[in-house]
């Protein structure tokens, strides 16, 4: 404990000096930051290659290059995003992430849903889309190791308005729809690769099998909550633009895993539109079956 309090002492102040800074000089920093990240230290480079190379097969040596190119470019924008997250005040994220259908959502708003997204564009801002309803919004994140910094993450996640809510707290929802007194939007964000061993269902993503979080169809079924996928895009360097759509109004009508489906497929569809947007760090396909 008292080492996190020390890394926390000494690193948070360096955080929020650097998120006063105007955004011209953060993605200075983040151009920086792109030729050490990318050229020298390589950072993931191996899995980033491996997993870009399997989802795209098909494209030539120099066009998967491209992307990957392209791919440390945004993330390095990402990275000092999160960091200006810390400062930025209710008016810079109505400029500059905006959901541009949100009137649509009208027709859920008598009742709770699951807002999906994957780690697409810039998934650390959309914390700020409060404004889509007037019915609490609980954003589901996994909790720090370090308290201190968990605490602050919270705390800036949260200051649009969003309730943050870690892994172990989703009880809440439970609680919600069991009571059938509270209807809220709990966001959750479930594209990334779970643990093997509590793998419950596997899905064919880029032609490979591999396992998926069930999640939040389990909760959509059990008590029949509509699922949103909300899909982001990014229009120029800080400036990001997405749609909602509903993927199911009345989950219990469909089959068992078939949402799941229907969110991984809306979710390759997305990262085919613009792959060098995704968080292609993590291992992806590392316990594909073929």
């Amino acid at each position: 404990m008292f080492l996190h309090w020390i890394t926390f002492t000494i690193t948070y102040p360096i955080i929020y000096l650097l998120s006063k800074l105007p955004f011209k000089v953060i993605y200075g920093i983040s151009d920086i930051l792109h030729f050490f990240v990318f050229r020298i230290f390589k950072y993931r480079i191996k899995v980033v290659r491996s997993n870009i190379q399997i989802a795209f097969e098909q494209n030539s040596t120099f066009e998967q290059e491209a992307i990957i190119k392209n791919f440390y470019k945004h993330f390095c924008d990402v990275l000092v995003e999160m960091i200006k997250a810390f400062s930025m005040t209710r008016q810079e994220y109505n400029e500059r992430y905006k959901v541009l259908n949100h009137i649509e959502m009208q027709e859920l708003k008598d009742r709770s849903f699951i807002l999906t997204m994957p780690h697409i564009a810039n998934w650390e801002w959309a914390n700020s889309i409060t404004n889509l309803t007037d019915v609490p919004i609980f954003s589901i994140y996994s909790k720090l190791e370090n308290p201190y910094f968990d605490q602050k993450i919270r705390s800036s996640r949260g200051k649009m308005g969003t309730i943050m809510t870690h892994t172990r707290e989703t009880r809440v929802i439970i609680d919600h729809q069991e009571s059938q007194k509270i209807h809220s939007v709990y966001g959750i964000m479930s594209d990334q690769s779970p643990l093997k061993r509590k793998a419950k269902y596997w899905n064919t993503f880029f032609g490979k099998e591999v396992p998926v979080h069930t999640g939040a169809e389990e909760l959509c079924r059990k008590y029949n909550i509509p699922m949103v996928f909300l899909d982001m895009n990014k229009i120029k360097r800080g400036y990001y633009e997405g749609y909602l759509e509903v993927l199911s109004s009345n989950p219990k009508d469909l089959k068992p895993f078939e949402l799941t489906d229907i969110y991984m497929n809306r979710v390759e569809q997305s990262i085919l539109e613009k792959p060098h947007l995704y968080l292609w760090t993590h291992r992806r396909f590392k316990h594909a079956k073929n």
